[in-house]
């Protein structure tokens, strides 16, 4: 009876004991995790932790999530959110009490809907009755001052700390740093205001980087004819610096000898560069010169670009649609285009430290110049399968499968981003930036003369304007009145990091850097393009031989007779003729479809075994230590 009674009640104790483990982890345990992912995304970055731990006022924060609304009408939202409000609860628990949130769920014509409403966050209606569904956050510093993000879209996820940090740093360092912008592209959108009301068709917005920068910095335009730069601008952007006058490039030059930190993209072929319409010559604007460069400034600073060619690269080309010689669009890879890996960025550098895919659009070559004194480091190279090309190339119009089949890789790599540091002295000595003066008019040095530098340079030279344009990095679309940036690259990365670099600000750096979350499958890649390589190259033979046949048919069929009249009629060799190119078109369709079946064989097998080591590997190997561990414990009981 004793015996039956302490079962039950053994049973009994370990079901409370069950019960309140659970209730217990349920509450103290209810954010831990184990990060197993390769960057540590869910893990705060020592970046973030550096922000929090700087912050010397209180910041409040405000998360709005209609979480009744969502479950009825947006279910696929409530896994997100709870990373939000988790991500957010440990942002609390890191920055030791400076750092407050508060979590409202606002309800329908409700106080708390009007708040979020007046906070800047857009409520999305989500069904017949007038509901909607609020999914932001506010957050205030104790100056009132305050930085919203309207609405989480999921699409950004990837995102989420580095937005969430950079609202906390914003309210910290109220004094933003000074960001210059020198450029004749339409990079800042069109200045007056009332021009999208007078004109909206034609009305320019600025590019998606400058939106960016501005969340951050305190973007001021600077012309491109002005004979010196601010000095409290502490960063200058030189974007595609297209036939600079001597002047501007004389202060430009004491701009960087005086300590100020520049940013320079030059460009062999500016896409973005649109030269006006001659209505006399329709096609100038496809002959109009598109370079630019600095040619003065960066051989004194030991760097030139690479004239008249572009860089082309086979093994990071982007694929895109083209025609081939039949008329029929195929999948080709264009050289001129590129999607840059983190095997091609400096990982020892801070501004390309741990950034992903960047891509870049028929950019140059940049090449120390012999017998340089400055310290020239690249950041961001070719691969060895890249070649320089000729500009004519593509000026009229691009040929992407000429340009892949006259292809032949220089076997070397060739920076496309390098930095610039060291001492350095004037481009223009004594200051004279004008080869002629007026007559009767003497020069005289500026008192504010520059001869040396004050203190090491540091200058980040691209060598790719178009890197900076909005689709070679984003995809923007209309959220509720508001332009919604939606990353397909992280081409912003590295200009923001370097401008956080030079200024002397890294706390974001590393936070940035942990964007990108998707991996690109580079064997089944390689598999593809060798693949279609052998294809590629078996096809034009094939072609060849077709146009060998078709030349011999028309000098059969252009034969004259002894009248010289052109006969109507097939002799036996123009009819043997004809069948032996029916039948060679057959092989070569034949062996064209045996080369794409290969093709996508050789990748369907490699997606098998990677679905099977994913799938099958983990629980093969906890089957495998559960039975390692069962004959343990049974070899243990043994006598």
């Amino acid at each position: 009876m004793n015996k039956h009674l302490f079962s039950w009640a053994g049973l009994l104790i370990a079901v409370v004991l069950l019960i309140a483990i659970n209730v217990f982890a349920s509450a103290a345990l209810r954010s831990a995790r184990i990060d197993l992912t390769e960057q540590k995304l869910f893990t705060l970055s020592d970046g973030t932790r550096s922000i929090l731990g700087n912050i010397e006022e209180p910041i409040d924060i405000t998360f709005y999530y209609s979480e009744g609304i969502a479950a009825e009408n947006a279910p696929m939202l409530d896994a997100y959110a709870t990373r939000v409000r988790e991500m957010l609860e440990e942002y609390r628990d890191a920055a030791g009490g400076n750092l407050r949130l508060n979590v409202v769920e606002p309800q329908p014509f409700s106080e708390e809907e009007d708040a979020a409403t007046l906070a800047g966050l857009q409520g999305v209606p989500v069904n017949n009755a007038g509901d909607s569904l609020f999914f932001g956050l506010v957050a205030n510093n104790s100056v009132d001052e305050s930085e919203a993000i309207p609405f989480l879209d999921q699409r950004r996820e990837q995102f989420l700390e580095y937005d969430l940090s950079r609202i906390v740093y914003d309210l910290t360092n109220t004094e933003k740093t000074v960001v210059g912008v020198m450029t004749e592209l339409p990079v800042m959108g069109d200045s007056d205001p009332m021009a999208a009301l007078q004109n909206p068709q034609g009305y320019k917005q600025p590019w998606m980087i400058v939106e960016q920068l501005r969340e951050l910095y305190e973007v001021r335009e600077v012309g491109t004819g002005v004979a010196e730069i601010d000095e409290d601008v502490s960063v200058l952007l030189v974007i595609h610096p297209k036939d600079f006058s001597r002047r501007t490039q004389y202060a430009i030059d004491q701009f960087v000898l005086g300590g100020g930190r520049l940013i320079l993209f030059v460009d062999p072929y500016c896409e973005a560069d649109e030269p006006p319409a001659d209505p006399q010559n329709p096609y100038a604007r496809l002959w109009a010169p598109r370079a630019s460069d600095l040619p003065v400034l960066l051989e004194n600073w030991g760097v030139e670009l690479v004239e008249d060619r572009f860089l082309g690269d086979r093994q990071t080309a982007v694929r895109i649609n083209a025609r081939n010689e039949r008329g029929l669009s195929e999948p080709v890879d264009y050289v001129g285009i590129q999607r840059l890996m983190a095997d091609q960025l400096n990982q020892d550098d801070l501004v390309t430290t741990n950034v992903g895919d960047v891509i870049v659009g028929i950019p140059g070559a940049l090449q120390i110049v012999e017998g340089a004194e400055t310290n020239v480091e690249a950041l961001v190279s070719s691969t060895e399968d890249a070649m320089l090309i000729d500009l004519e190339k593509i000026k009229f119009q691009p040929n992407p499968r000429e340009l892949l089949s006259e292809f032949e890789p220089s076997g070397e790599q060739h920076p496309i981003v390098v930095r610039v540091s060291g001492s350095v002295k004037t481009a223009f000595p004594g200051g004279r930036y004008e080869d002629e003066l007026p007559e009767g008019e003497d020069f005289e040095t500026p008192d504010d003369h520059l001869e040396t530098s004050s203190d090491d340079v540091n200058v980040l030279v691209f060598a790719d304007a178009d890197l900076l344009n909005d689709p070679y990095w984003v995809q923007v679309q209309n959220f509720f009145g508001q332009r919604m940036a939606f990353p397909i690259s992280q081409n912003p990365a590295l200009l923001l990091n370097g401008i956080e670099n030079l200024s002397g600000s890294s706390d974001l750096i590393s936070v940035r850097s942990r964007g990108n979350t998707t991996r690109e499958f580079a064997l089944v890649k390689e598999i593809q393009r060798d693949a279609e390589a052998r294809y590629r190259e078996r096809e034009q033979e094939l072609l060849d031989n077709i146009e060998e046949i078709e030349g011999k048919l028309r000098e059969i069929q252009t034969t004259t007779d002894e009248a010289g009249q052109v006969s109507l009629y097939l002799t036996p060799e123009q009819k043997s003729a004809i069948d032996d190119y029916q039948a060679e078109r057959v092989n070569a369709r034949k062996e064209l479809r045996n080369v794409r079946y290969e093709l996508n064989k050789d990748i369907e097998r490699l997606g098998t075994t990677i679905k099977v080591v994913n799938i099958g590997a983990i629980p093969l190997i906890v089957a495998i230590f559960a039975v390692v561990l069962g004959i343990i414990r049974v070899q243990r009981r043994r006598p």
